[in-house]
């Protein structure tokens, strides 16, 4: 799929440190920084509005297209999910900011 909004977003967001076990991981490092993305660009209002929205719809299918972990993907188990706004924040919480700061920069230019 060509991603027309954001070019390249996923692949930036696939070069930041991920250090967790990958072996361990149901959720690729786009797919966690796109969740972060979404919360933000759907004005959800609040991470538990998030949470309770994020799999509706076709927006698991659609995360998927973005982040390059679709449907088929083993670890979903036939059944996409959009992980919640509590492994984001554990995640962020593990990532330097310095790489991650030059993402909005880069978008700008």
């Amino acid at each position: 799929m060509s991603q027309k909004v954001f070019p390249g977003l996923s692949a930036r967001f696939a070069a930041l440190p991920d250090p967790r076990r990958q072996d361990m991981c149901r959720y690729s490092g786009p797919h966690i920084w796109w969740s972060g993305a979404l919360l933000f660009l759907t004005h959800a209002g609040s991470r538990n509005a998030f949470d309770q929205t994020r799999n509706s719809g076709r927006a698991a299918y659609n995360m998927g297209a973005f982040c390059g972990q679709s449907a088929d993907d083993p670890r979903f188990e036939g059944e996409p999910l959009i992980t919640c706004t509590d492994n984001l924040v554990h995640h962020l919480n593990r990532v330097a900011p310095e790489p991650v700061q030059e993402i909005p920069i880069e978008l700008c230019e």
